[in-house]
């Protein structure tokens, strides 16, 4: 798989099949995410992940109506 980068248009190959790549792109992956919780948490943001098999609106309403549930319980 050929990826690029949106900011620099620098590619670069990646070799999808390769189970050391798959667990170090996840490893990294996962650090970033315990990073951004972690941010967000500090700041006082509650965040929502979506995913792109999602119904973008329906995923938006719920988390809307969860915080004010939260809201009302506080």
């Amino acid at each position: 798989m050929i990826m690029e980068d949106a900011e620099t248009g620098e590619q670069l190959y990646v070799d999808t099949h390769d189970k050391k790549f798959r667990e170090r792109f996840h490893s990294a992956m996962q650090q970033r995410e315990d990073v951004l919780k972690q941010s967000f948490k500090r700041a006082g943001v509650d965040a929502l992940s979506l995913s792109t098999e999602d119904d973008m609106v329906r995923a938006i309403v719920r988390f809307s109506q969860q915080r004010q549930q939260l809201r009302r319980m506080h």
